[in-house]
């Protein structure tokens, strides 16, 4: 697995990521999807961050989770979101991850079709947030192994 630096100032930061390393604590990575701007500043059009799964039935040594994946309304249905979605996939896999999980809203078909477009299927795990009403989500995951993803 890849080791994560821990800088202590802005600076230290900067140069990490400049040669290559990665910055961010706890094996947190931060995705950012970019796209050339009509006045040629660079445009941020969507993030994705991962991190070792957390849940207590998952091997963090293996299973990465997808914490999240946003990509600007005004931006969708151009590929980001793919995009954001393979890097994610293809740097875990070179990290020694095998499976990535996703915790999705129960009724978010968006998220849902997205994800199972791409090779993503509901595990059976199963968790209600309370948002001041009961809000049921699904985890799903995905085989990133030996280049039987899809993504």
């Amino acid at each position: 697995m890849f080791a994560y630096a821990r800088p202590e100032t802005l600076r230290e930061a900067i140069d990490l990521v400049a040669g290559g390393g990665r910055p961010l604590a706890g094996g947190t990575d931060l995705l950012v999807g970019l796209r050339k701007g009509k006045f040629s500043a660079e445009l941020v059009v969507g993030f994705a961050a991962h991190a070792p799964a957390e849940d207590p039935d998952l091997d963090a040594a293996t299973t990465a989770e997808l914490v999240t994946l946003l990509v600007d309304p005004v931006h969708g249905r151009a590929g980001h979101g793919s995009r954001l979605l393979a890097a994610t996939a293809d740097l875990l896999g070179e990290d020694g991850f095998a499976t990535v999980v996703c915790w999705v809203f129960e009724q978010d078909a968006v998220m849902r079709r997205f994800l199972g477009s791409a090779g993503w299927a509901p595990d059976g795990a199963r968790r209600v947030l309370d948002m001041g009403e009961p809000v049921p989500m699904i985890r799903m995951h995905t085989d990133i192994s030996g280049g039987t993803r899809r993504l």
